[in-house]
């Protein structure tokens, strides 16, 4: 199987000097199943959320950062 390891500090320290979600910024990006899914379970846990549901990829997508301020994509086909 794979595994992706996210490690949280107690006090972490935001490598990009910020929290904001710009999605120009760099990021990785993992492939999800639920996109309205993920949105209730971000909002449900105070996570902050950039969405794109319509834009000029063949995907809706949604921002996140990490507590480092690593910024995420979760996309998901239209």
């Amino acid at each position: 199987g794979r595994q992706l390891h996210l490690i949280v500090h107690e006090h972490p320290l935001t490598l990009r000097g910020t929290q904001a979600i710009d999605a120009k910024d760099g990021h990785m990006a993992f492939r999800i199943a639920d996109y309205d899914g993920a949105i209730a379970h971000f909002r449900a846990h105070g996570v902050e959320c950039l969405e794109r549901p319509a834009n000029v990829t063949p995907w809706k997508q949604l921002y996140v950062t990490d507590p480092d301020g690593h910024i995420l994509e979760l996309n998901v086909d239209r």
